[in-house]
């Protein structure tokens, strides 16, 4: 798709036609541009000018000499993202062009879009089980066995059969993203019942890049496997490898992904690199619940970096001499048996003096992760580590939450420590003490083992 847009105070043309190009030279029209607006898809023409729609004229490019804006392999929403950006630009001349090529595009795209009832495959006895749908979901068109149908890339939804011709400007064989129209429609089922279907609209519009790693499900799409990234937006990339040992993964199997690229640095499939839950498993549903709320356990390019640097850095914080020298103290740490990041500890001692000096130490993130950087913005986000049957999918990477941040046993570590002065009845006496120490916990004890403990000892 090519934005051209000509040297000289002269008309703009915006060729909408869906073929991808290359060349990539920003240029935008003068002030004095006429900002008459020509767009064109396939074979059929939209026009849009700001003077009356009898004065509009289709603009050809003998008009002066004309420089291409490349959009690259994308689609409409993004001519009409771009123009709704330039569309407030300080020159008046070129915000007016670009409000009308927006309009025209949206228009353009509306036009050349089909709406398809979308059903769940799940029954459950004979009603359908209830479900919800997702926003977006990742699909293509494809001919099989005579028929085109648009096979969405989930094993829980029926494909659906569609006419040649209504979809004759849409890509076939191309991953394209269908967007939820938030209607319905019922049809009468075989048995009696009402069938209830969500309407679904697709309009060229593109999958979103694929990532270079993330966790993903395996689909097929006509019998041909592909894998869908499990985080939103949708992203669909075709599997380049069978199972070790020659067998196919099977649909549904979670998966752990490596994007393959090509010369041009443009994604050209997917390659296995583990399995997270075989196919039809607990497991994997659980996956499916936590990327429905929207839980992904792949972090950003630029997280994974600061975090990297911040493991690479670890000797030198701990180095620190503004630190409270506590090692020697025997701290321990109570959590789950299957905790991986150990965010407290703790160390009672009996005072000379009488009563108590209970110490409580937190991770301390704080000193790690700084304001304004990736990491803080992706734990913002995220809010919290999130634990589920078999799996866990932390705020922070794996090597910050349950390694450098993380109070692991036996390992030194930086911790913001409480210390509270009790007397022998356990009540508070005094001011509590916060201070940033050194720590080397003994002991990572589980709730199950502290209780068995305790009820050994009870006559």
């Amino acid at each position: 798709m090519t934005l051209i847009v000509q040297k000289k105070p002269a008309p703009v043309k915006v060729d909408s036609n869906l073929a991808p190009t290359t060349t990539t030279t920003t240029t935008t029209p003068t002030m004095g541009a006429e900002p008459l607006i020509s767009v064109s898809a396939g074979g059929g023409d939209a026009f849009v000018s700001p003077a009356p729609a009898s004065e509009t004229a289709r603009i050809v490019p003998s008009m002066g000499e004309y420089h291409p804006l490349s959009l690259g392999e994308l689609d409409l929403s993004t001519v009409i993202a771009t123009s709704a950006s330039l569309s407030s630009a300080s020159s008046p001349a070129v915000a007016q062009v670009f409000q009308a090529a927006g309009q025209a595009a949206d228009r353009l795209r509306r036009a050349a879009s089909i709406e398809m009832p979308m059903r769940l495959s799940v029954l459950s006895g004979n009603r359908q089980q209830h479900a919800r749908l997702p926003q977006d979901l990742p699909g293509m068109f494809k001919e099989h066995d005579g028929i085109l149908s648009f096979y969405p890339a989930d094993e829980a939804i029926k494909p659906i059969d569609v006419d040649p011709a209504a979809v004759a400007h849409l890509p076939k064989n191309t991953v394209l993203v269908a967007r939820s129209m938030k209607k319905e429609l019922k049809f009468p089922a075989a048995n009696g019942s009402v069938e209830t279907v969500a309407v679904y609209r697709v309009n060229g519009n593109a999958a979103a890049p694929a990532r270079a790693h993330f966790v993903g499900i395996i689909d097929r799409i006509a019998g041909v496997p592909f894998v869908r990234d499990l985080a939103l937006p949708p992203r669909l990339l075709a599997l380049t490898a069978a199972e070790p040992g020659g067998e196919p993964w099977q649909e549904g199997a979670v998966v752990d992904v490596a994007t393959a690229f090509d010369e041009n640095g443009r994604p050209s499939g997917a390659v296995v690199t583990g399995e997270r839950a075989p196919a039809g498993s607990a497991l994997a549903r659980t996956w499916m619940i936590a990327a429905a709320q929207n839980l992904d356990a792949t972090f950003p390019k630029a997280v994974v970096a600061e975090a990297a640097a911040i493991e690479k850095n670890a000797a030198d914080s701990l180095a620190d001499a503004s630190l409270i020298e506590m090692r020697h103290l025997p701290f321990f740490a109570i959590d789950n048996d299957d905790s991986r990041d150990i965010d407290q500890a703790m160390h009672l001692e009996r005072c000379a003096e009488g009563g108590y000096l209970f110490s409580y130490a937190l991770a301390d993130a704080a000193h790690y992760i700084k304001p304004g950087s990736a990491l803080n913005d992706e734990a913002t986000q995220r809010g919290a580590s999130y634990y589920l049957p078999g799996l866990s999918i932390p705020m922070l990477p794996d090597n910050l939450s349950s390694g450098v941040v993380s109070l692991n046993a036996h390992e030194d570590h930086r911790a913001l420590v409480l210390q509270i002065r009790l007397d022998d009845r356990g009540n508070v006496e005094g001011e509590t003490r916060v201070v940033r120490a050194r720590i080397h916990s003994q002991a990572q004890l589980t709730y199950p083992g502290v209780s068995a403990a305790l009820e050994a000892t009870v006559p």
